[in-house]
């Protein structure tokens, strides 16, 4: 018989008049690895608060391990033996891996501290899942993996009742997440339940036993095929229209073609010749006008070094970049605008948006690059506001840019280089944070990019939906390109990049 660790009873949860948690339930059993799939935001970081700590809730009861804990008639604010795992950093920086992991540990009580036998210990504990990491090293030190490591090692001492990891794809390698994966069935072997919350079905669907899919505060369905497909998993949600994203899967020969085949040189917008830096080792490839181009790393370095080797072409150790035909060379240095290349960084709304400007303001901060005169300023904003009131409506009249929508706030950034029109566009990370219904509009951001002639080279650690929109995957190991896939071989992609791990 299962044996219950974890169960919310039509729960629903208010504040400030608006609904979080509406009668959610759900119920997670001894050892069991379930995957939550978020539709949209609405109740998920509710969601893992009423897990973690007792607080007032509108209606409903919480049990763990069969006992009442929490319910709409009583809330102590007592926390509850949940852990959480995230992108927030829970170690103490300037303590050792072993102080970290046994002396802040609750009911450590040794009066001296023996460093030998704490360090012993925690090898071994590191050992057994077949991770290499410096017990004596302090916690700043450690790579995002290291860390996740280290606090998952930290909630199984404390036997908590329920590991819940949040997001954790925005910021590891899909390397890291399958090395993650192993660790979490070895440690659900011996009776701990994992609650993991990802945006991408075919990530959750991989690693969960069942995913639970939320919408709106509830749980909408129970998926236990771990092949379902893309298609059915928005029929469930209930998320039409991403523009003809799915043909591409199943009939690829039916799209058209990028301009040119992408191992010719032609007419190329980017070209990289045998490049050589202190990560990338002899790397070949070119970008064309109106192609999307997705450059997939297991590591988290791709990011750094690919701006600084178009920033700095002085690292490059071997090799050339040609951008739009003007070859970099170590005398001349690149200014990436000057170079018609732009970049997006990872997330947009946050990094790239100007809170003290209004909204027709940070739409058209970069319209100076095209036209230099001030006395044509009013006239171009007047212009800018005609050709893109159809779009984002009541949005251009945004005084404070803390209202606008997340939604919004991606629109300005995209469309800002819509109006540049660089010759290619850099997307960092894209889809990191985004849920389905954001991903499908980033996707529909980046389609009108391509049709505007505009080539776009998306740097990223993780799948998400970046196939959908991708001409061309290029995957790299240790700064070497070891696998092409054609967007014909897309269908299988995610089952091919497993078997290239």
């Amino acid at each position: 018989m299962k044996e219950e660790v974890f169960r919310m009873d039509h729960v629903t949860t208010d504040d400030f008049e608006t609904t979080n948690l509406d009668n959610m339930s759900l119920q997670i059993y001894k050892g069991e690895i379930v995957g939550l799939l978020p539709v949209n935001e609405q109740g998920r970081k509710k969601l893992i608060e009423v897990m973690c700590q007792n607080v007032p809730i509108h209606y409903g009861r919480i049990y763990i391990d069969g006992l009442p804990v929490n319910s709409y008639l009583k809330s102590d604010q007592s926390a509850n033996r949940v852990s959480v795992i995230s992108a927030q950093n829970r170690l103490v920086r300037d303590l050792t891996v072993s102080d970290n992991i046994f002396v802040l540990r609750r009911g450590f009580r040794q009066y001296i501290i023996q460093r030998k036998v704490l360090n012993r210990e925690a090898k071994r504990l590191f050992s057994q899942n077949g991770i290499e990491i410096r017990p004596d090293i302090t916690a700043d030190k450690l790579t995002e993996f290291q860390r996740v490591v280290i606090e998952l090692i930290k909630a199984v001492l404390r036997r908590d009742r329920l590991i819940i990891f949040d997001e954790i794809s925005s910021f590891l390698s899909m390397k890291d997440i399958l090395k993650l994966r192993d660790m979490m069935h070895h440690y659900s072997a011996q009776g701990f339940s994992f609650l993991y919350i990802g945006n991408h079905h075919e990530e959750v669907c991989h690693i969960c036993g069942r995913v639970l899919m939320m919408k709106s505060g509830r749980i909408i369905k129970n998926i236990r095929d771990r092949q379902i497909s893309a298609q059915d998993v928005l029929k469930i949600a209930g998320s039409e229209g991403y523009p003809e994203l799915y043909v591409r899967l199943q009939n690829p020969m039916q799209q058209p073609e990028p301009p040119l085949d992408g191992n010719t040189a032609g007419n190329s917008v980017l070209e990289l010749r045998n490049v050589t830096s202190s990560y990338f080792k002899h790397v070949s490839f070119s970008v064309h006008p109106g192609e999307c181009v997705v450059l997939l790393d297991r590591s988290m370095s791709l990011v750094e070094e690919t701006l600084k080797i178009f920033t700095s072409p002085g690292t490059l150790e071997e090799g050339e970049i040609l951008c739009g035909g003007r070859c970099l060379t170590r005398e001349a240095p690149m200014r990436l605008l000057d170079d018609s290349i732009a970049v997006i960084q990872e997330y947009p709304h946050k990094s790239m948006i100007f809170p003290h400007l209004s909204f027709m303001e940070n739409l058209s901060i970069l319209s100076d690059r095209k036209i230099s005169s001030l006395f044509l300023q009013k006239k171009v904003r007047k212009s800018i506001r005609r050709e893109f009131e159809p779009v984002f409506g009541k949005d251009l009249d945004i005084r404070d840019m803390r209202t606008a929508s997340k939604e919004s706030k991606y629109s300005l950034v995209y469309y800002r280089y819509y109006m540049l029109r660089p010759k290619i566009l850099i997307c960092i990370r894209p889809f990191s944070g985004a849920d389905m219904y954001l991903r499908r509009h980033i996707l529909k951001l980046m389609q009108k990019l391509m049709e505007r002639g505009i080539a776009l080279l998306i740097l990223t650690s993780g799948l998400a939906d970046t196939y959908f929109v991708a001409d061309r995957l290029l995957l790299l190991e240790k700064g070497h390109l070891v696998c092409e896939f054609p967007k014909e071989n897309f269908k299988d992609l995610w089952t091919n990049l497993l078997q290239n791990q």
